[in-house]
């Protein structure tokens, strides 16, 4: 149990650090992490919607870069 609100805490951290220019790869994981830990009981909601979004404007600048 400790563990994982160790992990928990390390997530909430590299939420607090992604920027835009992260590889999407990277953001995917972190996402991954806090499903597993939402199956635990954790309330990540706010966190995978700061995902959400930060994945929404990766594919906003991609889509606009194409269009360039």
């Amino acid at each position: 149990a400790i563990g994982t609100m160790v992990k928990f805490t390390a997530l909430l951290e590299k939420v607090n650090n992604l920027q835009v220019d992260d590889p999407i790869s990277s953001i995917n994981r972190i996402d991954e992490c806090f499903l597993k830990l939402e199956k635990h009981g954790f309330n990540v909601t706010t966190h995978r919607s700061r995902i959400s979004k930060l994945l929404f404007i990766k594919e906003s600048q991609t889509s606009a870069l194409e269009e360039l």
